[in-house]
Protein backbone atom coordinates (compact mmCIF):
# COMPACT_ATOMS: atom_id res chain seq x y z
CA UNK A 1 0.00 0.00 0.00
CA UNK A 2 1.51 3.25 -1.22
CA UNK A 3 1.83 6.38 0.88
CA UNK A 4 -1.16 7.95 -0.55
CA UNK A 5 -3.67 5.06 0.15
CA UNK A 6 -2.13 4.37 3.05
CA UNK A 7 -2.84 8.37 4.41
CA UNK A 8 -6.57 8.01 2.62
CA UNK A 9 -6.76 5.09 5.05
CA UNK A 10 -6.08 6.20 8.13
CA UNK A 11 -8.06 9.71 7.45
CA UNK A 12 -11.45 7.54 7.32
CA UNK A 13 -11.09 5.55 10.23
CA UNK A 14 -10.35 8.86 12.44
CA UNK A 15 -13.56 10.95 10.59
CA UNK A 16 -15.41 7.26 11.95
CA UNK A 17 -14.47 7.52 15.01
CA UNK A 18 -12.99 11.31 16.12
CA UNK A 19 -16.43 13.21 17.46
CA UNK A 20 -17.11 13.23 21.10
CA UNK A 21 -18.94 11.28 23.66
CA UNK A 22 -22.55 12.93 24.39
CA UNK A 23 -23.25 13.95 27.64
CA UNK A 24 -25.24 15.98 29.97
CA UNK A 25 -24.55 19.70 31.14
CA UNK A 26 -25.82 22.45 33.17
CA UNK A 27 -24.97 26.00 33.99
CA UNK A 28 -26.78 28.06 37.21
CA UNK A 29 -27.20 31.77 38.06
CA UNK A 30 -27.86 33.02 40.69
CA UNK A 31 -27.15 36.83 41.77
CA UNK A 32 -23.85 37.46 40.81
CA UNK A 33 -22.37 33.86 41.02
CA UNK A 34 -22.41 31.20 38.52
CA UNK A 35 -21.39 27.69 38.30
CA UNK A 36 -21.27 25.12 35.58
CA UNK A 37 -20.87 21.36 35.01
CA UNK A 38 -20.04 19.80 32.06
CA UNK A 39 -20.02 16.38 31.95
CA UNK A 40 -20.67 13.76 35.28
CA UNK A 41 -19.96 15.80 39.04
CA UNK A 42 -20.79 17.66 41.41
CA UNK A 43 -20.04 21.52 41.54
CA UNK A 44 -20.89 24.01 44.21
CA UNK A 45 -20.86 28.34 44.44
CA UNK A 46 -21.72 30.76 46.77
CA UNK A 47 -21.82 34.66 46.95
CA UNK A 48 -23.36 36.65 50.34
CA UNK A 49 -25.38 39.63 50.30
CA UNK A 50 -24.41 42.05 53.16
CA UNK A 51 -26.23 44.65 55.57
CA UNK A 52 -25.83 47.13 58.00
CA UNK A 53 -28.72 48.52 59.13
CA UNK A 54 -29.65 51.14 61.95
CA UNK A 55 -32.08 50.78 64.65
CA UNK A 56 -35.65 49.74 62.97
CA UNK A 57 -34.23 50.17 59.10
CA UNK A 58 -35.28 47.56 56.80
CA UNK A 59 -33.64 46.97 53.31
CA UNK A 60 -34.54 44.84 49.90
CA UNK A 61 -32.75 43.40 47.06
CA UNK A 62 -34.11 41.53 44.21
CA UNK A 63 -32.23 38.64 42.59
CA UNK A 64 -32.34 37.43 39.37
CA UNK A 65 -31.71 33.80 38.95
CA UNK A 66 -31.10 31.37 35.86
CA UNK A 67 -30.37 27.83 34.67
CA UNK A 68 -29.39 26.11 31.53
CA UNK A 69 -30.07 21.95 31.17
CA UNK A 70 -28.94 19.33 28.61
CA UNK A 71 -28.71 15.63 28.69
CA UNK A 72 -28.74 13.31 25.25
CA UNK A 73 -31.12 10.62 27.05
CA UNK A 74 -28.37 8.63 27.34
CA UNK A 75 -27.74 5.27 29.87
CA UNK A 76 -25.05 7.27 32.69
CA UNK A 77 -22.74 5.41 34.73
CA UNK A 78 -22.34 7.46 37.57
CA UNK A 79 -18.26 9.03 38.30
CA UNK A 80 -19.12 10.16 41.57
CA UNK A 81 -20.34 9.40 45.05
CA UNK A 82 -22.66 11.23 46.60
CA UNK A 83 -22.39 9.44 49.96
CA UNK A 84 -21.48 11.75 53.05
CA UNK A 85 -18.36 13.04 51.88
CA UNK A 86 -17.75 13.72 48.22
CA UNK A 87 -20.88 15.13 46.58
CA UNK A 88 -22.46 16.58 48.86
CA UNK A 89 -23.10 20.44 49.67
CA UNK A 90 -20.11 22.28 52.23
CA UNK A 91 -23.04 23.78 54.49
CA UNK A 92 -23.99 22.68 57.64
CA UNK A 93 -27.35 21.32 56.49
CA UNK A 94 -26.65 18.29 54.28
CA UNK A 95 -27.52 17.60 50.70
CA UNK A 96 -25.79 15.49 48.45
CA UNK A 97 -27.61 15.05 45.45
CA UNK A 98 -30.12 12.64 43.19
CA UNK A 99 -30.12 8.97 43.43
CA UNK A 100 -28.93 7.42 40.18
CA UNK A 101 -31.47 6.39 37.71
CA UNK A 102 -29.15 4.63 35.35
CA UNK A 103 -30.20 7.20 32.89
CA UNK A 104 -28.61 10.54 32.53
CA UNK A 105 -30.31 13.31 34.95
CA UNK A 106 -29.36 16.71 36.38
CA UNK A 107 -30.26 18.29 39.75
CA UNK A 108 -29.92 22.58 40.25
CA UNK A 109 -30.35 23.34 44.19
CA UNK A 110 -30.40 27.22 44.62
CA UNK A 111 -31.35 28.36 47.81
CA UNK A 112 -30.62 31.94 49.64
CA UNK A 113 -28.91 30.58 53.17
CA UNK A 114 -28.37 31.29 56.57
CA UNK A 115 -26.57 29.32 59.13
CA UNK A 116 -28.02 29.99 62.43
CA UNK A 117 -24.96 28.73 64.62
CA UNK A 118 -23.94 32.21 64.10
CA UNK A 119 -26.36 34.73 62.45
CA UNK A 120 -26.80 37.67 64.14
CA UNK A 121 -30.63 37.67 66.11
CA UNK A 122 -31.14 41.32 65.64
CA UNK A 123 -31.06 40.67 61.75
CA UNK A 124 -33.98 39.10 60.23
CA UNK A 125 -34.57 38.57 56.69
CA UNK A 126 -37.65 37.34 55.08
CA UNK A 127 -38.55 35.97 51.91
CA UNK A 128 -36.04 33.83 51.66
CA UNK A 129 -35.73 31.64 48.68
CA UNK A 130 -35.31 27.98 47.58
CA UNK A 131 -35.78 26.07 44.45
CA UNK A 132 -34.52 22.73 43.49
CA UNK A 133 -34.96 21.55 39.83
CA UNK A 134 -34.73 18.49 38.78
CA UNK A 135 -34.16 17.37 35.19
CA UNK A 136 -34.58 13.80 33.54
CA UNK A 137 -35.89 14.99 30.00
CA UNK A 138 -33.70 15.08 26.87
CA UNK A 139 -32.84 18.13 25.05
CA UNK A 140 -32.18 21.71 26.64
CA UNK A 141 -33.94 23.68 28.98
CA UNK A 142 -33.66 27.00 29.98
CA UNK A 143 -35.28 28.74 33.45
CA UNK A 144 -35.13 32.10 35.23
CA UNK A 145 -36.91 33.91 37.65
CA UNK A 146 -36.47 36.46 40.15
CA UNK A 147 -37.29 36.63 44.31
CA UNK A 148 -36.93 39.62 46.37
CA UNK A 149 -35.03 39.50 49.84
CA UNK A 150 -35.78 41.86 52.86
CA UNK A 151 -33.45 42.48 55.84
CA UNK A 152 -34.71 44.43 59.16
CA UNK A 153 -32.77 45.41 62.21
CA UNK A 154 -34.98 44.44 65.05
CA UNK A 155 -32.38 45.23 67.65
CA UNK A 156 -31.31 48.55 69.27
CA UNK A 157 -28.48 50.12 67.46
CA UNK A 158 -26.47 49.56 64.07
CA UNK A 159 -26.73 45.90 63.11
CA UNK A 160 -25.09 44.11 60.54
CA UNK A 161 -25.11 40.50 59.26
CA UNK A 162 -25.32 38.64 55.77
CA UNK A 163 -27.11 35.86 53.96
CA UNK A 164 -25.58 33.36 51.50
CA UNK A 165 -26.98 32.66 48.07
CA UNK A 166 -25.80 29.92 46.31
CA UNK A 167 -26.16 27.23 43.23
CA UNK A 168 -25.12 23.73 43.24
CA UNK A 169 -24.98 21.71 40.73
CA UNK A 170 -25.11 17.37 40.43
CA UNK A 171 -25.00 15.88 36.66
CA UNK A 172 -25.39 12.06 36.38
CA UNK A 173 -24.00 11.97 32.53
CA UNK A 174 -23.40 9.42 29.77
CA UNK A 175 -20.25 6.41 30.66
CA UNK A 176 -17.92 5.69 28.32
CA UNK A 177 -19.87 5.14 25.20
CA UNK A 178 -18.28 4.86 21.80
CA UNK A 179 -18.16 7.81 19.92
CA UNK A 180 -21.07 8.19 16.91
CA UNK A 181 -20.23 10.13 14.08
CA UNK A 182 -21.93 12.53 12.75
CA UNK A 183 -23.57 11.85 9.23
CA UNK A 184 -21.30 14.36 7.72
CA UNK A 185 -18.34 12.53 8.99
CA UNK A 186 -19.48 9.16 7.62
CA UNK A 187 -20.20 10.31 4.84
CA UNK A 188 -16.64 11.57 4.36
CA UNK A 189 -15.38 8.25 6.04
CA UNK A 190 -17.14 6.57 3.22
CA UNK A 191 -15.53 8.31 0.60
CA UNK A 192 -12.16 7.80 1.59
CA UNK A 193 -12.96 4.07 2.38
CA UNK A 194 -14.42 4.14 -1.57
CA UNK A 195 -10.92 5.73 -2.79
CA UNK A 196 -9.12 3.04 -0.87
CA UNK A 197 -10.68 0.25 -1.88
CA UNK A 198 -10.29 1.71 -5.81
CA UNK A 199 -6.79 1.74 -5.30
CA UNK A 200 -6.35 -1.61 -3.93
CA UNK A 201 -8.53 -3.37 -7.05
CA UNK A 202 -6.19 -1.27 -9.39
CA UNK A 203 -3.16 -2.53 -7.74
CA UNK A 204 -4.44 -6.27 -7.88
CA UNK A 205 -5.01 -6.06 -11.40
CA UNK A 206 -1.90 -4.79 -12.46
CA UNK A 207 0.14 -8.42 -12.33
CA UNK A 208 -2.12 -9.85 -14.90
CA UNK A 209 -1.80 -6.56 -16.81
CA UNK A 210 1.61 -6.66 -17.59
CA UNK A 211 1.49 -11.58 -17.82
CA UNK A 212 -1.13 -10.67 -20.95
Amino acid sequence: MNNTVAATLAAAIILAGGDAVAHASATAQIGDVSVSQDGSGPNFAITEWDVSLGTGESVSQTFDWSVTLHTDGLPATRTWDDGTVFGCLPLNEMKCGPDATGSELIEVFLQSYRDGRDANPFIDFTNTFTDDILYDSVGTQTLSGSFTLTATNTGIGPQGDSIGLFAALWVDSAGATPPVPEPGGLALAAAGLSTVLAALRRRGRRPAQLAA
